[in-house]
């Protein structure tokens, strides 16, 4: 089992001293302080993963005795699975962060152990 985490970029208001929230939805694309996702690539590995869910895994391959795996991967935001605005005048923050909410996401994938 394979598991990708994927992050948005979003429409950011604030600063690195107070921290950052969505922009407003009617704010200009253009007067975001931030575009990206600073929470998310702030953290370690280990930092995004609850110890509940680290002992889920863990029992995953405890309990088939090695014969299911789970290998865990964090892509960043390199592979949108919906395309961001054209970044024109008229675009604002809302229709900006709808792409992000939608490329912001896990994949889970089964793979054989021939497909290694």
């Amino acid at each position: 089992m394979k598991i990708t985490s994927l992050s948005g970029l979003f429409c950011l208001s604030g600063n690195t001293a107070d921290g950052f929230t969505p922009a407003g939805a009617g704010v200009p694309a253009s007067k975001c302080d931030l575009v990206g996702n600073p929470f998310e690539e702030s953290l370690s590995g280990q930092q995004r993963q609850s110890l509940a869910f680290a002992n889920l895994i863990a029992g995953v391959r405890q309990r088939t005795a090695g014969a299911i795996t789970v290998a865990i991967e964090n892509a960043g935001s390199a592979r949108p699975s919906m395309p961001y605005p054209a970044r024109v005048e008229s675009l604002t923050a809302g229709e900006w962060n709808r792409a992000a909410a939608a490329n912001n996401r896990v994949e889970f994938a089964a793979e054989s152990s021939s497909d290694r």
